[in-house]
């Protein structure tokens, strides 16, 4: 089960149905993982025990784990599943996989067995956390949700994938900002997350020329970043697609490859045929120039300038 519907049901239902939980993505969102336990704990009103599982073999833990006290239920946190030994973490699944009660179990782990109990519940994390999960996390921390579903808004229009745990550190940080919310994204946000996507439809725009597409995308992300980012941004770019059209130009394309991280596709597939080596190189030697002019207190407009020239050719 994917995790957003399934946290819809655990905020209905107010319990965990399955005796074995087990969460699993293909990295360790220790920031979610932590705060679904803090919520579990309480909004289910439910005792939960933390076990590191190198510290403890697994017939030490068997009692402890199937003896019910005063016929109440503990959920206990399996920490480091994954960093047991194959031999160990085999010997847990073979466990887990007929354990019925009386407690519930949760534990994280990247590889799941194809073979799973009908008493455990598998929950799919996404490595990126949509608005609408990025919502339910707010509600995690019951305060501030006017303003947190206000930040919320505003992140999602800078960038549409962020990482789960990032998500979470941002709404602490919409918990903390509250109504004061402008000076964090003009003067933090770049620093915690980078609009990949925004970046590289910029950066598609860019080569392939399409004015009216670059300045709609630049309005929306130039104010994000000081001048000195765009520099050393634009001038990284250009350089790879130098290096990739004098390579590809002279037939070694498996060299190309190695050097096409961050360009747009589009470049990559059709765009880099038409330039010269000689445009991609005085567009280089022009954002040095406006490098070296802001260094000695130049104005920022001339960034602006080397946007406009290489849009209109000006370097061909």
């Amino acid at each position: 089960m994917n995790v957003q519907p399934w946290l819809a049901l655990l905020s209905q239902k107010k319990t965990i149905s399955q005796p074995v939980l087990c969460l699993t993505s293909t990295v360790y969102p220790l920031l979610f993982c932590s705060k679904l336990i803090s919520y579990i704990q309480k909004n289910l009103n439910q005792p939960i025990v933390q076990l590191h599982l190198a510290d403890h073999e697994l017939d030490q833990l068997k009692a402890q784990l199937e003896m019910e006290f005063l016929g109440q239920q503990v959920l206990y946190w399996l920490h480091s599943f994954d960093d047991l030994p194959n031999k160990k973490r085999d010997e847990w699944f073979s466990y887990l996989h007929t354990y019925k009660g009386p407690h519930q179990i949760v534990f994280f782990s990247q590889i799941v067995p194809h073979t799973i109990s009908s008493s455990w519940e598998t929950v799919q994390i996404p490595e990126h956390a949509d608005k609408l999960l990025c919502i339910t996390i707010l509600s995690w921390f019951n305060n501030n949700a006017r303003y947190g579903l206000e930040f919320i808004e505003k992140l999602y229009q800078f960038e549409a994938h962020i990482p789960i745990d990032t998500a979470v550190l941002l709404v602490r940080y919409a918990v903390l900002s509250g109504a004061n919310q402008e000076q964090f994204f003009t003067e933090l946000l770049h620093k915690i997350i980078e609009p990949s996507n925004s970046l590289f439809s910029l950066s598609q725009a860019f080569f392939g020329k399409s004015k009216q597409q670059f300045f709609r995308k630049w309005s929306q992300v130039s104010d994000y970043y000081v001048p000195q980012f765009w520099i050393s941004f634009w001038s990284e770019q250009l350089w790879r697609a130098y290096a990739y059209a004098r390579l590809s130009k002279n037939g070694k394309h498996a060299e190309a490859k190695k050097i096409n991280y961050r360009l747009p596709f589009s470049y990559l597939n059709h765009d880099w045929r038409r330039y010269s080596l000689a445009e991609l190189q005085r567009a280089h030697n022009f954002l040095y120039e406006v490098d070296f002019s802001l260094k000695n207190g130049g104005d920022s407009f001339t960034l602006d300038l080397f946007i406009s020239k290489f849009l209109s050719g000006s370097f061909a």
